[in-house]
């Protein structure tokens, strides 16, 4: 809570400034704007020329805005009339014209708006999203339960919520943005959520963002019932004496009903109510035939006021902004109000239209002859005497012989084929404009065309629808992120632990509750525009949930479940103590891998015994040659052994030789020589 300090009387002396009230703006207190932020009525508290003065600013300035922003509405009003397909008779080229309109934009607007409501309306709308550090997992607990009551919100205490979202996600591509008004309903002392079609909510078209826009205007068409009974409750002052018994504007006075409508301007602004030079946010609604104020609520509570370090000045005020923008695509000049199918393809259709009228009129003229007759032609016409004929009839004659001289059949002439081919290249081009090709439309797009190939080609298809997916998320989350503040602003503790079936001895109230550690989003991804992509990934994620720890895997099976939109799936939720079998496959691969050692093993031992036996013949081997060996030498041996033998001379056995006989031997070998 800022501290609020009393701002110096001569500030405001010398500046001259007045507050609400009409004094003198001396010693004006901040004090005074946490009093006017409780008030559910600020009117009363104020001077009835200021409250005058300030129904006439809205009015005007309203009616500027709309004013800037007429080229815009112009273009919108062209394409609701092709979307409604609202067909007029035309009395051009001739009665009965043909006045076909081409459901092209209506398709486009109406396969987005399908996409986009399977994405995001799954079993769980939201989810939970931890800020931070989560060491003993209380805040992953915490984003559990908070993301279990939103969804119990926005299922059975809200709902509103599904059919004005799914409003908006019709009117998006159409007007290039859809509009969320996201409020506390008092009355019904619960959160509530309205679609506002763009052609409602009045900014001036050179504003690029909510929350820096100096106004936003909601045009508001009211009963006198609901008038009454929000005077009743003081929500609203008691202005039905100046305010009629209807106007003129209202649609539903235009009906003819005894008590009609009434026309008001609820506008989101900025006003120096306190006289301190620094506007402050309100909510102004007023009437807009007679700028009769009813109401002037603060936008912003206590603890969106900051002050300067000092705490004499007031440093800014927060706004709390009801409106949440849903972007289809951003303009070129960054306008608040988008780019949509509405501006994009309507000129395109507006020219198929004329085309296509324009061939099937060339038909209806050619294939139904006119021309002229003489004057003194004697034949039976009809009461506007036109000669007219029916299949299989015949009229009467006065003279048949020069019939022909009598009639000038004017020239007509079939319907182009430079048109057909015009005609093929604008819904060619018009249809990829609009997201509407063949394989995207559930048409085949070939014989005998794998899957994958089918699945790529409508990814690539869908990059356009998945881009504005994106800004459809963060539409929708900014949206959650209002009524999740809404809660911690008024959801009771008894409330919330009621549905929660929560003891409240535990206290977790406001650690549920606290934005710095806990945050909510939209359950569906962006890129999951199709059922399939989401079935296919959680197909995958199936397949290695037996690899990773126990949690991971029961998260995987939650996915899955999800993704294939199982209702009770709290029947299919697996026990913490749980072992799962073994996977057969994962048994086969073992058994194989064991048979394969197994023989492995074997071929080894097989492997080992023939090298032990090349081993043992080895061994015979090198001692056969080893005895092959001893065997040549003692054969040489005893080879030498008989050639020494044999040149030995014979000598007498009795008789020794003496030296002096070898002595002679010699010299006679010597003299031989």
């Amino acid at each position: 809570m800022p501290k609020y300090v009393t701002k110096n009387r001569k500030y405001y002396a010398s500046r001259g400034l007045k507050d609400a009230t009409g004094n003198n703006a001396k010693g004006t207190d901040p004090k005074q704007l946490v009093k006017w932020s409780k008030m559910a009525n600020i009117v009363p508290a104020l001077k009835d020329e200021v409250v005058r003065r300030i129904g006439v600013k809205v009015t005007q300035e309203y009616k500027y805005d709309k004013d800037a922003r007429k080229d815009w509405e112009r273009t919108m009003a062209m394409a609701i009339k092709f979307v409604k397909m609202n067909v007029e008779e035309k009395d051009t080229p001739f009665a009965g014209a043909c006045s076909v309109i081409m459901p092209l934009l209506a398709q486009s607007c109406v396969q987005f708006s399908s996409r986009a409501t399977g994405a995001i309306f799954s079993n769980r709308i939201v989810k939970g999203k931890v800020i931070g550090q989560d060491p003993d997992g209380q805040k992953a607990s915490s984003a559990q339960r908070v993301a279990d009551f939103v969804n119990y919100q926005l299922t059975e205490e809200m709902p509103e919520w599904m059919p004005e979202t799914d409003a908006a996600l019709f009117g998006l591509p159409v007007f290039g943005c859809a509009f969320k008004k996201t409020y506390r309903y008092v009355e019904e002392k619960r959160n509530y959520s309205e679609y506002v079609s763009a052609m409602d909510l009045v900014i001036h078209p050179e504003v690029t963002d909510l929350k820096t826009a100096k106004r936003a205007t909601h045009y508001l068409e009211l009963t006198r019932n609901t008038v009454k009974e929000r005077i009743n409750s003081g929500a609203w002052s008691d202005i039905l004496e100046k305010i009629g018994e209807g106007d003129q504007e209202a649609k539903q006075t235009s009906q003819g009903e005894d008590e009609g409508n009434y026309i008001f301007l609820e506008q989101h602004r900025w006003w120096d109510l306190d006289g301190d030079g620094y506007a402050e946010p309100y909510i102004v609604t007023v009437h807009k035939e007679t700028d009769t104020v009813a109401r002037i609520k603060a936008r912003y509570k206590e603890d969106d006021i900051w002050l300067t370090p000092d705490g004499k000045e007031i440093a800014k005020i927060e706004a709390r902004e009801m409106f949440t923008r849903i972007l289809f695509m951003p303009a070129i000049d960054k306008s608040v109000y988008g780019f949509g199918f509405g501006q994009l393809l309507s000129h395109p259709n507006d020219a198929i239209n004329a085309i296509i009228r324009e061939i099937i009129d060339s038909g209806i003229w050619y294939n139904t002859n006119a021309g002229l007759y003489t004057s003194d032609l004697l034949m039976a016409s009809n009461e506007s005497g036109n000669l007219e004929f029916e299949p299989n009839e015949f009229k009467e004659a006065s003279d048949v012989d020069d019939l022909r001289k009598k009639f000038m059949m004017l020239p007509a002439r079939e319907p182009s084929m430079t048109l057909f081919h015009t005609l093929g290249l604008l819904m060619e081009a018009y249809q990829r404009l609009g997201m509407s090709v063949d394989v995207l439309g559930g048409q085949a797009s070939g014989s005998n065309q794998p899957a994958t190939t089918t699945l790529a080609l409508i990814e690539q298809g869908l990059k356009l629808h998945t881009a504005v997916m994106g800004r459809v998320h963060r539409g929708i989350g900014e949206e959650l992120k209002k009524i999740y503040r809404l809660d911690m602003e008024h959801l009771g503790r008894a409330e919330y632990y009621n549905v929660m079936d929560v003891n409240e001895q535990q206290e977790v109230f406001a650690r549920d509750f606290n934005s710095e550690s806990v945050d909510i989003t939209l359950s569906a991804l962006p890129e999951d525009v199709m059922h399939i992509q989401k079935m296919l990934k959680a197909d995958k994620l199936m397949e290695m949930r037996q690899t990773v720890v126990p949690p991971v895997a029961q998260a995987i099976f939650e996915y899955w479940l999800d993704a294939m939109q199982i209702e009770d799936k709290e029947r299919f939720k697996i026990p913490e103590d749980y072992k799962p079998p073994p996977d057969p496959k994962v048994l086969e691969i073992l058994a194989e891998k064991e048979a394969a050692g197994a023989e492995f093993k074997l071929k080894m031992e097989e492997l080992k015994l023939k090298e032990g036996e090349l081993k043992l013949k080895k061994q015979e081997l090198d001692q056969k040659h080893e005895i092959a060996l001893k065997e040549i030498d003692i054969k040489k041996m005893e080879a030498a052994a008989r050639i020494k033998q044999a040149n030995k001379p014979d000598k007498p056995a009795d008789k020794q030789p003496t030296k002096k006989g070898k002595a002679d031997g010699k010299n006679k070998k010597s003299t031989g020589k």
